[in-house]
């Protein structure tokens, strides 16, 4: 195994500092921009060279926080993708093309608010508007939000299953995920972070923990305070529409979902969630909670844009006593299902298990069967398996183009880290 630093973050230094409300030492960034903190509603610190992002307080607050305390990594990170021409996109085409089509995206209001205190961040951080080299402007929040529209449009990968009952050592649950896309420069050279966000005051919102790349502050990969897994996979069957009216990303729609889910009644909330945020993509939410008296403690909720069906929703249970749940690249109820080896080897290895053929899965096994799902043609930018129960979150992370399951994991104490936000009046 390798024992790399996340990401290659070659611009990133250990700097002792006091931030408001937390004692522990904050990761300055190394660039020309000035590093005062303020009053900024967040923190940057480091766990065995994994980068934690603490955010608090109102939308705007948060996303001044975000905007201002990783201002350098979003501005270079949009430069990059345009300077490489990542598919294809250069300052034309994203001013024509990328931006228009974001035009699309329906987003609630707080999200909105957000976006506009990410950009206040950013500029506050950059001492007035921040320029994108590749792009000749300044950054606009349009750019922001058409981030997320990247999201959407170019797909991804990925593997998620969860297993417990007589499936796991102890029998409780346990939860793989491998977040897998093309192996793209400008991402490949981006930090990966752990971003723990607080609910918003005076809301129903749940405290959340997820993995990120600086521009994309939706989820993809989460758990919240209550126990509840929630991570995405893209859904590529035939009869997945181009939508052409208004339509919420998917990474904001997933984080609504994710924030609302009570441990209790998760598969009603999710429903709600997304009915209620519809996406024009089609995509699978492979959703698990932590061991209970409910019949299924799994579920993948198989969504896509054709809304007049179902609310473009339905949800996929456990056969009868099967006790796992697997999800690749395509909907197996919803739609046709799509033929895909990454299922059948994932399909073979649960069902070994089922059938006592192979023993129960452990951290350490679950580790095993991700890495035998990881894509021959792809990258896994990010692996993690989750422990629901005891609140732990295993991350393991590409670097320099080495697939994320060839690096050293680095276990986090997901409620050590909701602890650490500020407790709110």
């Amino acid at each position: 195994m390798r024992t790399e630093n996340l990401c290659g973050i070659t611009y990133l230094i250990c700097v002792s500092m006091i931030v408001l409300l937390f004692s522990c030492a904050i990761s300055a960034l190394e660039s020309d921009w000035p590093s005062t903190f303020g009053d900024v509603t967040g923190s940057l610190s480091e766990i065995n060279g994994l980068t934690i992002l603490h955010v608090w307080g109102t939308p705007r607050e948060q996303g001044f926080a975000i905007g201002y305390l990783l201002a350098s990594e979003i501005v270079g990170l949009y430069d990059r993708l345009i300077a490489a021409q990542t598919w294809g996109l250069d300052a034309e085409k994203w001013n024509r093309d990328v931006l228009d089509s974001a035009q699309h995206f329906t987003l609630a209001s707080e999200y909105i608010e957000e976006f506009e205190g990410m950009l206040e961040g950013i500029e506050s951080r950059a001492g007035g508007p921040a320029e994108i080299p590749s792009l000749g402007r300044n950054l606009q929040i349009e750019d922001l939000v058409a981030a997320s529209y990247l999201y959407d449009d170019k797909r991804l990968g990925c593997t998620s299953f969860a297993a417990w009952g007589a499936m796991t050592e102890d029998g409780r649950m346990l939860y793989g995920r491998n977040m897998d896309w093309p192996a793209l420069p400008a991402f490949l050279e981006a930090p990966q972070i752990v971003a723990v966000r607080a609910p918003w005051p005076d809301s129903d919102r749940l405290a959340t923990v997820s993995v990120f790349f600086p521009l994309l502050v939706g989820i993809n990969t989460g758990m919240n305070e209550e126990g509840v897994v929630l991570c995405n996979n893209d859904a590529y069957n035939e009869r997945d529409p181009v939508q052409s009216g208004l339509f919420f990303p998917a990474p904001y729609s997933n984080r609504t979902a994710l924030e609302t889910a009570r441990a209790s009644t998760a598969c009603e909330d999710i429903v709600m969630a997304l009915q209620a945020e519809p996406s024009g993509v089609g995509r699978s939410l492979t959703v698990a909670t932590p061991s209970s008296h409910r019949a299924e403690w799994a579920f993948v909720f198989e969504a896509d844009g054709i809304w007049e069906e179902t609310g473009g929703v339905i949800v996929r249970v456990p056969e009868p006593e099967q006790s796992y749940i697997l999800t690749t690249m395509h909907h197996r109820k919803r739609g046709e299902p799509i033929y895909c080896p990454y299922y059948e080897i994932g399909e073979e290895s649960l069902h070994a298990i089922a059938c006592r053929d192979a023993l129960p899965l452990t951290v350490k096994a679950t580790w095993d069967l991700l890495a035998e799902l990881t894509p021959a043609g792809g990258l896994t930018y990010h692996s993690v398996v989750f422990e629901p129960d005891s609140m732990l979150m295993h991350v393991r992370l590409q670097t320099n183009g080495l697939t994320a399951q060839c690096n050293r994991s680095i276990t986090l104490n997901v409620a050590a880290l909701f602890d650490a936000l500020p407790k709110m009046p």
